[in-house]
C-alpha cells in the first residue's frame, strides 16, 4: 500500500513540476522525509496526505490508492 502512495506522491509532485526539496519546504519538513514517502520506506499518516494533497494539487483519496 505505501509503494501506491509513494508512487503517486511522486507522479503528482513532478506533474506539478516541484522538486522534493521544494514540497518538503512547503510541509516544513526534511527532503529526506519526503523521499522516503515516495520510495515507500516510511509510512505515510493520514495528516500528512491531508496536508500533501491540496499543495500538489490532488485529492487525500487518489493519494491514498483510491480513485484512478
Amino acid at each position: 500500500m505505501e509503494k501506491i502512495v509513494g508512487m503517486r506522491i511522486r507522479e503528482c509532485r513532478v506533474k506539478m513540476g516541484i522538486t522534493q526539496e521544494e514540497l518538503a519546504a512547503m510541509m516544513c519538513t526534511k527532503k529526506s522525509a519526503i523521499s522516503s514517502y515516495e520510495l515507500g520506506k516510511n509510512d505515510v499518516k493520514v495528516g500528512i496526505i491531508e496536508e500533501m494533497a491540496p499543495l500538489l494539487g490532488t485529492t487525500v483519496s487518489y493519494l491514498d490508492g483510491g480513485e484512478s
